[in-house]
């Protein structure tokens, strides 16, 4: 019984998700970047749960918001990493969890977003070393949930895709 609430409840939230505006550009995208993160989660979950052409309201609408946020110029990486790792982690849920709805295009699409806007900024954070001042990954160090977010979606971003070519692999094995 308890799960059957709970999961009225997840789908109504999935439900009201189209009656939301899709995601938009802005220069402080952490709001934009958790609102999508709960909204993959959410249809995720109940396409994960529905057959049929249940299910196909919930993969469209997860599409029309990964596709939004796809083409953004970037996802925050020189202001606030914590906006690229949350959004990397709902494209890591998004192509898990839908993958067999995709098309090998909306997979391309998904894949790419994940590599240029999440992997390859991480990497260069990376790369500059664990001092804020030039650019690099502090936050791999940090104390507090900055670590484990941003780490998180990082690496969650990086598993989802590690397996589809050698390029990617190779990214993903070096963060």
């Amino acid at each position: 019984v308890l799960a059957a609430q709970m999961y009225s409840q997840i789908k109504a939230q999935a439900d009201a998700i189209s009656s939301k505006p899709l995601p938009v550009y802005q220069s402080d995208l952490l709001a934009v970047s958790r609102s999508v993160l709960s909204d993959i989660r959410k249809l995720g979950l109940v396409a994960q749960v529905e057959e049929g052409p249940n299910k196909a309201p919930y993969v469209e609408m997860a599409w029309d918001i990964l596709e939004a946020a796809a083409g953004f110029e970037d996802w925050n990486d020189e202001d606030q990493f914590l906006d690229t790792a949350e959004m990397t982690m709902a494209f890591a849920i998004g192509y898990d969890w839908f993958y067999d709805e995709w098309t090998p295009t909306e997979q391309e699409t998904i894949r790419n977003a994940i590599v240029d806007k999440g992997l390859q900024p991480a990497k260069q954070a990376y790369d500059n070393g664990y001092d804020r001042n030039t650019g690099g990954a502090w936050w791999a160090n940090a104390t507090h949930n900055w670590n484990t977010v941003v780490n998180g979606g990082i690496s969650n971003g990086a598993l989802a895709i590690a397996d589809e070519n050698s390029t990617i692999e190779a990214l993903a094995g070096e963060l």
